[in-house]
């Protein structure tokens, strides 16, 4: 009976130690992380928030400073009518005027009228706008009326030509007067200057400032050089 309690105690005290030994042993080394899981599914979007109140308005700006003022257009010409040069007895002219024999009933007159077809486009646009009509004797271009002196035609006196536009506004025909200043006018060297001569007819709107008036933008006008008319209008000379 000694002996098997001995062998009893012999059992439990092996059995105690293998107990502590696998209590005290040490932990391994740590192992590698492992492969990152799946996204979860989102979540519900939550619900708007409201709108907060607007701020209150605030105080007008100072006015900004007056700009430059910008540089003058240029003049526009779309309304300018300029007809071609015509010489006064033209083909075209011909046709409506009365023989030189016919209008002279003596071998020298002191005037002479001589008439031609206006142009419709001109008729139309006579009343209501300024019309310069310019003469060129030797290539030398003169406003209307205007005296053409001896030495720049065969005549022997000076002559002074007008046109009578505004006065025959609603006639097919516009009178060119001849008048001789001192003498008189010879038929023969009549004909021949209306074969020489051009003229040309340019009629530009009234100046749209309606604190200058028609007259006194006809005026202005007829002050400046034919050159300085067609600059300011891009007419082709």
């Amino acid at each position: 009976m000694k002996h098997l309690n001995l062998k009893l105690f012999a059992v439990l005290f092996a059995a105690v130690v293998m107990i502590a030994s696998a209590g005290c042993k040490k932990e391994g080394p740590e192992g590698p992380q492992g492969p990152k899981g799946k996204d979860g599914i989102a979540g519900v979007a939550g619900k708007n928030g409201k709108d907060g109140k607007d701020g209150e308005k605030g105080d007008k700006g100072d006015k900004g400073d007056k700009g430059d003022k910008g540089d003058k257009g240029d003049t526009g010409n779309a309304n300018v009518i300029a007809t071609d040069w015509h010489y006064l007895n033209n083909k075209d002219n011909e046709e409506l005027q009365y023989s030189l024999e016919t209008q002279l009933v003596s071998t020298q007159v002191n005037y002479f009228d001589w008439y031609v077809k206006i142009d419709p486009n001109v008729k139309e646009n006579i009343k209501e706008n300024v019309v310069l009509v310019y003469l060129s004797v030797k290539n030398y271009i003169r406003l209307l009326p205007a005296t053409v002196r001896e030495t720049d035609s065969p005549f022997s006196n000076p002559v002074e030509i007008s046109c009578y536009y505004y006065e025959y506004v609603d006639d097919v025909y516009l009178p060119f007067l001849f008048r001789s200043i001192t003498g008189k006018i010879t038929p023969s060297k009549l004909k021949d200057v209306l074969g020489k001569w051009q003229y040309r007819i340019v009629v530009i709107p009234p100046s749209k400032n309606k604190s200058t008036s028609k007259e006194a933008f006809e005026k202005e006008l007829k002050e400046l050089s034919y050159d300085e008319v067609c600059e300011r209008y891009g007419i082709e000379k």
